[in-house]
């Protein structure tokens, strides 16, 4: 199907977007439901200590959930050094206590001062790399913004 003025065609998905109508909400609601780990960890701190923990997600798709549902469940906004998630920095996060999504023990160790195992995130409609343990990092060994340019990944 060509548009009109235009020699390329319209994309299928442009045309046809039942398809995204069903698998974007499906996608979306697995990414709200894999909230459910973080936010058991991040509540179960006191409020003092969660008023300066951040939360580090490893990887920018689920930095934006987190972003995007994590409010409605009391969670502040997510940093990721991962992508364009790494130009916005760590915010004013200092590095005190940091839950770590997507990490593990070991890479957790290099950089903390103590590292404690809080939970798991598990969903049945969350992609493999979305099953991990959730670690949380007490007092890195380094300031936040000393770190951060290590941290930074492309893939």
């Amino acid at each position: 199907m060509l548009r009109a003025g235009r020699n390329k065609p319209t994309p299928r998905w442009k045309r046809d977007r039942s398809a995204s109508f069903i698998l974007v909400p499906i996608k979306l609601s697995s990414k709200s439901r894999n909230i459910g780990g973080v936010t058991r960890v991040y509540n179960s701190l006191p409020p003092e200590q969660r008023s300066r923990t951040a939360i580090f997600e490893n990887n920018y798709g689920e930095a934006g959930a987190i972003d995007f549902f994590g409010a409605r469940y009391g969670l502040p906004k997510a940093i990721s050094a991962h992508q364009n998630y790494y130009l916005w920095g760590p915010r004013d996060y200092k590095g005190e206590d940091i839950i770590l999504l997507q990490w593990n023990r070991a890479r957790a160790e290099r950089y903390c001062n103590s590292v404690e195992e809080a939970g798991t995130n598990e969903h049945p409609l969350a992609m493999e790399d979305e099953h991990y343990r959730i670690f949380i990092c007490h007092e890195l060994k380094r300031p936040l913004s000393e770190v951060w340019p290590e941290l930074k990944h492309w893939n």
